[in-house]
């Protein structure tokens, strides 16, 4: 694999042996194996396993690694920082046994920026609706008044999630949203993190997890 560095970007298939292709604003070369085989041995059954495991975790999730990595390192995808925080710390198990995911683990968002320490959530069922609450620490490091909650509800029987983005700033200490009537009877995960205005993030934290009513 190659960088170009010139002029000349490339996109697409060159020819039979030459691919270019774009990750982050940075183009590549990349030239097909002239053969393959398909290897086969148990620890490469293992990998392929899990890959795919944590390939239908991310799908499940959603999009919400787009927002909480957009600042963390420019020079990997978004995508690519989410999958290793899954593969590296939250997914554990195998192939035999079965996957299992530490949802305590689960980064929906990586980043610098100071939390709150006093995040509380109460589950309004009849409502249907997470009502949280907290402490505005504005002026501590580089936490600011009119930074934005973001919140991600996981749910893992439905296979999906609701992300509410920017839903209150740090000076409001408090809001609500809600959630699908649909998952009822279900477990969610509830994640928040902190977003500026530039878009860098604090890392998420698991507030709690509920079963719907």
């Amino acid at each position: 694999m190659s960088k170009q560095l010139d002029l000349i970007r490339i996109h697409g298939q060159l020819g039979k042996q030459i691919v270019g292709y774009k990750v982050r604003d940075k183009h590549y070369l990349r030239v097909y194996p002239c053969s393959f085989s398909d290897a086969n041995t148990p620890a490469q059954q293992e990998t392929r396993a899990k890959f795919s495991f944590v390939s239908k975790l991310i799908h499940k999730i959603g999009g919400v690694y787009r927002i909480g990595y957009k600042n963390v390192d420019s020079s990997r995808s978004q995508h690519g920082m989410f999958f290793q925080n899954l593969w590296d710390d939250a997914v554990t198990g195998n192939m035999s046994d079965g996957y299992t995911v530490d949802y305590e683990k689960v980064k929906v968002a990586r980043g610098l920026l100071l939390p709150t320490y006093s995040m509380t959530c109460s589950v309004l069922g009849a409502q249907h609706k997470c009502s949280y609450s907290w402490t505005d620490n504005s002026g501590q490091g580089d936490a600011e008044s009119t930074d934005k909650i973001c919140i991600n509800l996981y749910n893992p029987t439905k296979g999906v999630s609701m992300l509410f983005e920017d839903v209150a700033t740090r000076e409001a200490e408090a809001c609500q949203v809600q959630y699908s009537t649909a998952w009822a009877g279900d477990t969610v995960y509830n994640y928040i993190f902190w977003k500026k205005a530039d878009g860098s993030c604090s890392d998420s934290q698991l507030v709690n997890f509920f079963v719907a009513e």
